[in-house]
């Protein structure tokens, strides 16, 4: 979606919508509930920090790991997918 799709959506000018993306002014109620309609993440237009919704079918568990692997360095990355492979391994050779 672009600029001007958004800005357009929201009710605002797409000199507005640049302002609000550079942090040169800040979006009222009104344009966060347009920008939340079009499935933006609200959380992260104002923090920075993406919100979690969990998918259909995933436990608070699974979304607290994926929450972690996300927030992970590349390295961290590395780490966590080969200990949740080793972790799955052995648990499939005692079943």
């Amino acid at each position: 979606m672009s600029q001007a799709d958004i800005a357009d959506a929201a009710g605002i000018t797409r000199l507005t919508q640049g302002k609000y993306e550079t942090g040169k002014h800040s979006p009222d109620a009104n344009y966060l509930g347009a920008v939340l309609a079009l499935g933006m993440d609200v959380t992260y237009l104002l923090t920075g920090v993406r919100s979690l919704t969990p998918a259909e079918g995933i436990s608070d568990d699974e979304a607290m790991l994926l929450e972690y692997y996300r927030a992970s360095p590349p390295e961290g990355k590395v780490s966590l997918r080969a200990a949740g492979a080793a972790l799955a391994q052995s648990l499939k050779q005692s079943a």
